[in-house]
């Protein structure tokens, strides 16, 4: 498992992406490493989903939104 972690890092989240569509995953909260880099990468990670996000209590602060 510290191996896939360390993938992800370096992929910057890409390959978690898709383990988790080969995984089949019905869904998945959002948490405190999906936001370790830019709103841009979890704008796209959230694009490359073919299952369901929640999350909450979710603020940009460059955009206030």
């Amino acid at each position: 498992m510290q191996a896939c972690i360390g993938i992800g890092m370096k992929a910057q989240g890409r390959v978690v992406s898709v383990l988790m569509k080969v995984l089949r995953y019905d869904a998945m909260t959002m948490g405190n490493h999906e936001l370790d880099f830019d709103a841009d990468h979890v704008r796209i990670f959230i694009r490359q989903a073919d299952f369901l996000i929640q999350a909450s209590n979710i603020h940009e602060r460059k955009t206030g939104k």
